[in-house]
């Protein structure tokens, strides 16, 4: 039998769990929580609003495909905000 002698490694960077969820979006190991800003729930009365707007103008017609451009915009609004959002939280991936 021999023995061995084992130095502890020395760690470069500390590391740091990362807990994703539904009613909070990020919550670290060290405590810091990042809000979920919910953005489909924020707009969803605007949406139901819109969506009825369409749904009773008349098949064809001009104003129906006025209805139909404003809806799509509003939800590539939200969609717009909620990539802006996960983007200029990038940091939450490089965190040292």
């Amino acid at each position: 039998m021999y023995e061995q002698n084992h130095e502890p490694t020395i760690k470069s960077h500390e590391v740091v769990g990362v807990d994703l969820g539904v009613k909070e979006l990020a919550t670290l190991s060290m405590g810091v929580v990042f809000p979920n800003p919910k953005h489909y729930k924020s707009h969803q009365a605007k949406l139901k609003r819109l969506s009825r707007v369409l749904a009773r103008k008349v098949k064809g017609s001009g104003n129906r495909q006025k209805a139909k451009v404003q809806l799509g915009k509003h939800h590539a609004k939200i969609a717009n905000r909620a990539k802006k959002y996960s983007a200029s939280n990038h940091y939450l991936y490089q965190i040292r």
